[in-house]
């Protein structure tokens, strides 16, 4: 179903490109550039996953004020300070 979804995407969006290594991309180059792939992942991760980037959606039947409302009560702000607070 992937690979149906790609060959549907404009094929100049980066979406389309292979998106999965190979045991060339995943082994055979980096030990030749004395790469740890492990390593670089949760580098990329803590620096990149970080609450203060997280962007909240809100969609459903209802007015600005409910949805506003709804989130604060949910504390997504609070999740955010003090997730942001402790990287």
């Amino acid at each position: 179903s992937l690979y149906l979804l790609k060959s549907l995407i404009n094929p100049d969006h980066p979406f389309s490109r292979f998106t999965q290594g190979s045991l060339e991309t995943l082994a055979q180059i980096p030990d030749e550039l004395n790469v740890d792939i492990s390593e670089e992942l949760i580098r990329f991760f803590k620096a990149k996953y970080l609450a203060k980037n997280a962007v909240l959606v809100v969609v459903a039947p209802a007015d600005f004020a409910s949805l506003e409302r709804w989130v604060v009560a949910a504390k997504f702000s609070t999740i955010l300070m003090s997730s942001s607070s402790s990287q």
